[in-house]
């Protein structure tokens, strides 16, 4: 009679199969973000210009400019994310689609980690479809592919939650917390519940010291200098005036969002999981799926403990095939917000939250618009300072901005959309002495937002009737069919 394999070479099995949770999603994310056709739009062209600021400084060797670079980074809102590309760009050099790709990094750390804590909680089975149904997440792995915090936020979760459950290493455990605050504000959200629980149930006084500690010394490493408007930045975002425009709050909008979240983030059934997170965000007046990432992502590694422990005392057959099967579904959700082909009704997919086949589109010639305007600039010394009469996903200051760290443009961009008045809007480009304003038009409407644009029409009658300091200096047509008209100072600044 053949016997089955023995309980090393079923680990072995079993930790190949979680190798390829991670590895095969992950060679189709690589794809994806290699196949897209877009600019960065706002937070990720932010995060971005940071990024690429500070490599430079650190690949120049000059560290203290490094540290204090990142010690005031952005400002108000926390930077970590700025560092993660480092480690791809020393191998493969700038760009956006390195950094965009270095957050399967962030997803490899979660899902080591997915595995620890699924198996230490149920068995090496729970940890293989913990990190299967991590990656199979749509808002985790729609996400991964673009540049922004949640991924990182993810993985920094998911470690000190595992070492939580492990225990001991405190000051390990600070760290982690210390980087989860250097990632986002948010951070205590997602792990406060966890930290409250296992901090009464099994931690001594000693240990809880020194992982505050710790966390307390490497937070500080930015929010000595940016508490204050962090808190500002995140307040406003949540419940701030600049969210009235969506509607304000309601029990219908909360609802909604925690709808979406749950259909489109998590799919069901991981939606049974992690609702503290949800539930705080749906609080807000303009809140964001993305903010539940980490959530999802600790649902998906509950229900892979969960079903887990439901297939124990199973033959192991049977319990191998229950395993695949509960991930038939998942899978096919992935290949079709891949790659846009349908494979359950309706045939046409559509496409969930952050997630869709790569996206083409988005590229107007905007970096040889700027870049032409840089090359004028670089005729004189000094930074000059553009303002962009239009803002738009593909077309922006923060896009811009990123543009021009990667390429080392001696330019800087802003926008006025912030201001509640045309008015403001004529006062700010005034004080911010700008050497050039770059308005567009035949812009197509898709995509345009109206709020955002108000003041538009007020810059455009201004610079034509000379209110404003600034002749057409030339003008040039992108792709989209935009005509973009540049207009230059004419009077030396005040």
């Amino acid at each position: 009679m053949k016997e089955g394999p023995g309980p090393h070479e079923s680990e072995l099995r079993l930790r190949a199969a979680a190798c390829c949770g991670f590895l095969v999603p992950a060679a189709a994310s690589l794809w994806h973000v290699l196949s897209a056709g877009v600019p960065p739009s706002w937070d990720d062209g932010a995060y971005l210009t940071v990024s690429f600021a500070l490599w430079d400084r650190l690949a120049a060797l000059r560290l203290w400019s490094f540290a204090d670079g990142f010690s005031q980074a952005l400002g108000f809102k926390a930077p970590l994310l700025a560092l993660l590309p480092f480690p791809v760009f020393a191998a493969a050099g700038k760009g956006f689609s390195q950094a965009a790709a270095s957050n399967l990094l962030a997803l490899a750390a979660a899902s080591l980690f997915a595995w620890r804590i699924a198996k230490r909680l149920s068995s090496p089975l729970g940890g293989v479809l913990a990190v299967w149904l991590l990656n199979l997440t749509p808002l985790v792995y729609g996400l991964s592919r673009h540049f922004y915090v949640e991924t990182l936020l993810t993985a920094l979760c998911a470690g000190a939650f595992c070492l939580l459950v492990e225990g001991g290493r405190p000051l390990l455990l600070g760290a982690v917390l210390g980087l989860g605050m250097l990632c986002k504000l948010t951070f205590p959200v997602y792990m406060g519940v966890p930290l409250a629980l296992l901090a009464l149930r099994r931690r001594r006084p000693r240990d809880l010291a020194l992982a505050a500690l710790a966390a307390v010394l490497i937070a500080s490493l930015w929010y000595a200098r940016n508490l204050g408007s962090a808190l500002a930045f995140a307040r406003s975002a949540g419940y701030g005036a600049s969210t009235l425009a969506t509607g304000g709050w309601s029990v219908g909008r909360a609802l909604s969002y925690l709808g979406l979240v749950a259909a489109e983030g998590w799919g069901w059934p991981q939606a049974l999981l992690g609702l503290v997170p949800p539930f705080f965000f749906a609080s807000g007046l303009a809140p964001e799926p993305r903010w539940c990432g980490p959530a999802a992502a600790a649902a998906s590694i509950g229900l892979g403990a969960l079903f887990a422990h439901a297939l124990e005392g199973v033959p192991a057959r049977v319990r191998s095939g229950a395993a695949a099967a509960a991930l038939l579904l998942p899978a096919a959700v992935f290949f079709e917000q891949t790659s846009g082909i349908g494979l359950l009704p309706p045939r046409v997919p559509r496409a969930f939250t952050w997630n869709g086949p790569p996206e083409q589109g988005g590229l107007w010639a905007q970096d040889k618009l700027w870049g032409f305007v840089a090359q004028e600039a670089a005729a004189t010394p000094g930074l000059k300072r553009v303002v962009l009469a239009v803002s738009h996903r593909h077309f922006n200051s923060s896009t811009a901005d990123a543009y021009a760290a990667l390429h080392g443009w001696p330019l800087v961009f802003r926008n006025y959309n912030r201001y509640p008045t045309s008015e403001g809007a004529l006062r700010f480009i005034a004080e911010f002495r700008a050497d050039y304003i770059i308005t567009l038009e035949r812009m197509p409407e898709e995509g345009l937002n109206a709020e955002l644009n108000k003041h538009n029409p007020a810059v455009v009658a201004a610079l034509r009737s000379g209110a404003l300091p600034f002749r057409q200096w030339a003008e040039a047509d992108l792709t989209n069919g935009a005509l973009a008209r540049i207009f230059k100072r004419v009077e030396p600044k005040p």
